[in-house]
């Protein structure tokens, strides 16, 4: 994956695009992607929460003692994940953007 998105760093830069611009493009892209992939695991981890609720008050009752129990979401802990996740994914690819930049986007 790193190869062809290298290539496509080598096509833009001989299109004419500059440096800073596909920087951008790729950050932008990046965000865009941590964007929906931290919504799609907020969706998951509370689907996941709700089966495991489900698992505990009905198949797994005799181990937990009780069917009292209930899912609590934190949108706050939620939100939270979420934003780190982007946070550490949108460094990632500014990190490589910036190992790039001296073998590929420097060049031309």
């Amino acid at each position: 994956m790193t190869e062809q998105r290298a290539k496509e760093i080598g096509i833009l830069r001989t299109a004419g695009f500059p440096a800073k611009k596909i920087r951008r493009v790729f950050l932008l892209e990046g965000w865009i992607l941590s964007t929906a992939g931290s919504l799609l695991g907020i969706l998951g981890a509370v689907a996941y929460g709700r089966i495991l609720m489900l698992g505990l008050r009905t198949w797994w009752v005799g181990a937990v003692g009780t069917q009292r129990l209930y899912l609590h979401i934190s949108y706050r802990d939620l939100a939270a994940g979420a934003v780190t996740g982007m946070i550490f994914s949108l460094a990632t690819i500014a990190w490589t953007l910036r190992v790039w930049a001296g073998v590929h986007l420097a060049r031309c």
